[in-house]
């Protein structure tokens, strides 16, 4: 079995980090916690699951008591659509962890779970860049190209999304189960991911998949942002230069809705700055392997 010893930040399970700041005393194979540090790395692990759930379900409340003109549009979909996979990722994963923290850092399951576990992380993971990415160019579609945005993106665009999204994500998911990749323990055999390390044909052509498709995303989400962002900054400096005789009704109205989907585009940048940060050192440390 191959044990990787690098520790990247990854969504949906910051609580496996926790694990590399305790002392542990390898003996024949065991580790040995110190009782104390196992107890508050557990008590963390746990703080931090009730808080991913507690935040999820509360931004899905926000989400479902929403004004109805802003429940039917397209990004609020997306969002809501983004929070049930976050909420699905934490739910199916921290508790392995902290499964293993409460059993003095040994893993349960044998290798099953390992595939269970990793194929989870790689699911839910790339759902969210999938659909933050869906996001970024919903959003560039609204403000650059309003009469397509309006004409061609239904209602079934947000639906279409998202079950394309999780299709993709669960076939990228399943690779390393039959065959093209390889899951593996990570240090220190508290978690599971796919084998990076490994220069085999298979692992390395499923790691280079996961690493270009991780960057195309990343790539594409930034892109948008930024023109959208630009687009806004003219309108609103046109905007200020127009004198009409009843320009203060027109302001009002168009602030309004500019307000709108500022709200939208800062909750956007919001989500993409986390996601990048995390996903972005994920995917050089990939690379810099081969």
């Amino acid at each position: 079995m191959t044990y990787s010893t690098d520790n990247t930040t990854f969504p949906h399970l910051a609580e496996i980090h926790l694990a590399s700041d305790v002392e542990v005393n390898s003996t024949g194979g065991e580790y040995v916690i110190d009782t104390n540090k196992r107890n508050h790395t557990v008590m963390v692990a746990s703080i931090m699951f009730g808080s991913g759930v507690l935040g999820n379900m509360l931004a899905l409340f926000v989400l479902a008591t929403s004004a109805p003109e802003q429940r039917k549009t397209l990004f609020y979909k997306l969002v809501a659509g983004l929070a049930v996979t976050d909420l699905f990722g934490t739910c199916t994963t921290s508790p392995v962890v902290i499964s293993v923290y409460v059993n003095n850092f040994k893993w349960l399951g044998g290798m099953a779970m390992c595939h269970y576990f990793s194929f989870m992380m790689i699911f839910a993971n790339f759902t969210t860049m999938l659909i933050v990415c869906a996001m970024s160019i919903e959003r560039y579609i609204c403000v650059r190209h309003p009469y397509i945005y309006h004409t061609r993106l239904t209602a079934t665009f947000a639906k279409t999304t998202l079950i394309g999204s999780w299709i993709l994500s669960l076939l990228i998911a399943c690779l390393p189960i039959v065959g093209l990749g390889e899951n593996s323990f990570q240090y220190p055999r508290t978690w599971c991911f796919f084998n990076y390390t490994s220069r085999t044909p298979a692992n390395m052509a499923f790691n280079y998949i996961y690493v270009i498709l991780g960057l195309v995303t990343v790539s594409v989400t930034v892109i948008c942002n930024g023109a959208v962002i630009y687009t806004l900054i003219r309108m609103t400096r046109k905007q200020n230069l127009l004198k009409t005789k009843n320009g203060d009704a027109r302001k009002f109205r168009g602030n309004n809705k500019r307000y709108a989907e500022i709200q939208m585009v800062v909750l956007l940048i919001g989500i993409t700055i986390v996601f990048t940060t995390s996903f972005c050192p994920l995917m050089v440390s990939r690379s810099t392997h081969y």
